[in-house]
Formats: structure tokens, C-alpha cells, sequence
């Protein structure tokens, strides 16, 4: 049995190496063993940045221009398989996933449009379809070009058990970004590993993509 602790964060901008230090000081100080992030702003020649004796990017997103991107980032001592990761090419989703404590879980960074795209849904839903025999954890950020607000939805896929062990969600004040990064731990338990695919105790369901639907309206209402 592990203990994860798990954050997600909205850096908006990791160009500095300023910038980056805060980050990644912020994730070793509080224990971090995975964190998603959105709005890293950084181009894909300078993911490296995110790297350090502690943490290390797992899966990252880059758009051509220092605007948007997204990662997944895990701490350097953790053991697990890296089963592989995918990204897009405009800085909006990366995916990683791994198989810890005999479960297939994908780690999902996702930074939405601030305008209305329903291309953009449809590509997480069909990542989402994709990942059949994996536990979710999907981190989602928008921009509201209307509200000239941010909103940070958060949620959490998983099958029954491993939802069952998720604990003490919440919030963390920081001093450094006007976004406050959410935290979660999740308890996992040892079993056996199911080959990613196989309908054994599969998570993926009807009501998890369906879900990206109703985000998808609340999305297209919101912005």
C-alpha cells in the first residue's frame, strides 16, 4: 500500500528559471509525487527546465509560441512503469501513464480554449476512449475570454476503489500565483496489473466520457 500525493497547478508562465525553482522547491517542500500543470508557457526545446535532482516531466505539451502548455510532472525516486505518454502539438492535453501498485493509471494535463472549441472536447473524449483499463486523473483549466476569469475544474475519474481512497482534497494558498493549486492523496492498494485494453475491472465508462459532454456545454455557456 502507497500513499500519492497529487497537486495540480496553473503556473501562467515558467519562462524564467525563477520561475521553475518556485515550482519545483514548492512540490519537494509539501512531498509531491505527481503534478499536473497547465500554462507552463514553455516551448518544447525548454521542458527541461522542469527538471531537477527531484522532479523530472513525464508527459509535456508545447504550442510553437511561449503561450499555453502542459505537463506532467513525477517525482525522480518514485517506482513505478512508465507505460508511455502522448501529447498534442498545440499545447493543450498531455497523458502520461504508468502502472503503480498493480494499477494502470493515466495522469492527464488539459488547458481549454478561451474560446469555445468543440474539436477541443472531442479530442479529450476520444483520449479519454483511448485509455480503456485505466484509472483517471484528469486536471482541467479554462479561461473565460468573456469573464476575463479563470476557472480551475478539477475532477477525478477512477473505479469505484480507487475512488473510494481518494483523501483530503483542497486548495493550497500560495504567494506566488493567483491561482491556488488543488491537492489530493489517493491510497493505493497492491494487486494485480491488468494488460492497458483488457475489460478487466475497467474504469473507462459511458459516464466518464459522458461527463466531457456536459462539460463541453458548460464550457460553451461559461466562455
Amino acid at each position: 500500500m502507497v500513499a500519492l500525493n497529487l497537486i495540480s497547478i496553473n503556473a501562467r508562465g515558467l519562462n524564467t528559471p525563477h520561475e521553475g525553482t518556485i515550482i519545483l522547491e514548492f512540490l519537494r517542500k509539501k512531498n509531491m509525487h505527481f503534478a499536473t500543470i497547465q500554462e507552463s508557457h514553455l516551448m518544447h526545446k525548454d521542458a527541461g527546465r522542469m527538471a531537477n535532482k527531484f522532479y523530472h516531466p513525464i508527459a509535456t505539451s508545447s504550442a510553437t509560441t511561449k503561450y499555453k502548455g502542459v505537463m506532467v510532472l513525477c517525482k525522480c525516486n518514485l517506482k513505478f512503469n512508465l507505460i508511455g505518454s502522448w501529447a498534442d502539438d498545440a499545447g493543450r492535453i498531455a497523458i502520461a501513464k504508468i502502472c503503480m501498485e498493480g494499477k494502470n493509471i493515466a495522469f492527464i494535463s488539459a488547458y481549454a480554449p478561451n474560446t469555445y472549441d468543440a474539436a477541443f472536447y472531442d479530442m479529450v473524449t476520444k483520449s479519454m476512449l483511448d485509455l480503456a483499463g485505466f484509472h483517471l486523473v484528469l486536471d482541467f483549466s479554462i479561461y473565460s475570454g468573456r469573464h476575463k476569469t479563470f476557472s480551475q475544474l478539477d475532477f477525478i475519474f477512477a473505479s469505484k476503489d480507487l475512488f473510494r481512497n481518494v483523501q483530503n482534497a483542497y486548495y493550497v494558498p500560495v504567494a506566488w500565483s493567483d491561482h491556488k493549486p488543488i491537492y489530493f492523496k489517493i491510497i493505493l492498494k497492491r494487486q494485480w496489473c491488468p494488460l492497458a485494453g483488457t475489460s478487466h475491472n475497467t474504469p473507462i465508462s459511458k459516464t466518464s466520457t459522458g461527463f466531457v459532454s456536459r462539460l463541453s456545454v458548460s464550457a460553451a455557456a461559461h466562455l
